[in-house]
């Protein structure tokens, strides 16, 4: 196990109708992406979005666990996305659909951090620089300062490019960290942090592997 870090200076619709315009979206001449927040409750957009794409077997149609409405309200807890408007050569408005979304959870051990979870790009729209924009434009709608996920290996060098830090390089004095504007970085996390680490890696000796990546 590792640990990353960075620092850092509703409308309804059923759920036939969202399968449909997911499909029919992509084949819409123009294409304009904006960020918004989802408020509890949630719409079906959201919903079959994750089922469509969360898993990375398309047979296995899972929601991951949203925001609760008081977490929601007391805005402890978001849920963002990166909406595709699309429009026909006319003018006319062809709806929203998600392309990508994630959430943002406040830790209870400090506020000055949050947790990013459930981050997903729609299969459709993957390795085109969403996720790198829904990140950065969430986090900062957000007023996160410091950000910290569980994620796998392989999304390492994702979180790098973002600004993220490596963690077995902060745990030996020795040892330091160079970020990509080249200034060498030391930081010790927090100790409910590793703590909370430890308890998922307990949880999970028997999954995946998972990575804690920070930004700091």
């Amino acid at each position: 196990f590792s640990l990353l870090l960075r620092r850092q200076v509703h409308h309804h619709t059923s759920s036939s109708a969202s399968r449909s315009a997911y499909a029919n979206a992509f084949n819409l001449p123009h294409r304009d992406f904006t960020l918004k927040r989802c408020r509890h409750p949630y719409n079906n957009l959201l919903f079959d979005f994750y089922r469509t794409n969360f898993h990375e077997k398309r047979n296995k149609k899972i929601v991951p666990s949203l925001p609760c409405k008081q977490d929601d309200v007391n805005n402890s807890d978001a849920i963002y996305t990166q909406l595709l408007t699309s429009h026909h050569p006319q003018g006319v408005e062809g709806g929203d659909i998600v392309v990508a979304a994630l959430r943002l959870t406040k830790s209870k051990n400090d506020n000055q951090y949050t947790f990013l979870r459930s981050l997903c790009v729609s299969r459709e729209h993957r390795r085109h620089g969403l996720a790198t924009r829904l990140l950065k434009e969430s986090l900062q709608a957000f007023c996160a300062q410091h950000c910290c996920c569980f994620a796998s290996p392989e999304l390492e060098s994702f979180y790098q490019k973002v600004g993220f830090f490596v963690s077995e390089s902060f745990f030996d004095s020795s040892s330091s960290s160079c970020s990509t504007d080249g200034i060498i970085r030391m930081f010790q996390p927090p100790k409910w942090m590793l703590h909370s680490f430890e308890s998922m890696a307990k949880r999970n000796q028997h999954k995946e592997l998972k990575k804690l990546y920070i930004q700091h």
